[in-house]
């Protein structure tokens, strides 16, 4: 019971967090420097944002299952977007849509973090700037009622 709810305040702090302005809806918040997908905690637990949209907006993910993106959008949270597929079924569309990573590319992103982690931080700062310019409530608030 206490994790369902964490899990929907959690859901709570994504849709406070989406940008709808573009065709992917994107978060763009606390993202994971090795792979860039967005993350949402709640009392000390951690879901990625497109899972916790899939969820919230199609249903269960079976186990064993990824929830893929048909954009290819890492951050984008869109359930349009979002399919669920086995391992194989994720690297076949790899495959097909040629994004596989070779080695020496996966090698590189830790020279780069650093660069990245500085980029983030400057689109984060920029993010809820434009937040608060738009006069917009802060991202991560408690919602007044939790819906069960």
């Amino acid at each position: 019971m206490k994790t369902k709810i964490i899990k929907q305040r959690a859901i709570y702090k994504l849709l406070n967090l989406i940008d709808f302005s573009g065709d992917c809806w994107v978060v763009d918040h606390s993202l994971n420097r090795d792979n860039g997908y967005s993350r949402i905690s709640d009392s000390g637990t951690t879901w990625y944002a497109h899972r916790l949209s899939y969820e919230a907006f199609i249903g269960p993910i079976p186990p064993k299952y990824y929830v893929c993106h048909h954009c290819d959008t890492p951050t984008c949270v869109r359930p349009s977007h979002l399919f669920i597929g086995r391992g194989g079924d994720n690297v076949r569309d790899c495959h097909q849509k040629n994004r596989r990573v070779r080695m020496p590319e996966a090698l590189t992103a830790t020279v780069k973090s650093e660069e990245f982690r500085k980029q983030q931080s400057e689109r984060s700062k920029q993010w809820h700037q434009d937040r608060r310019a738009k006069g917009l409530p802060r991202p991560g608030g408690r919602p007044k009622k939790i819906i069960t």
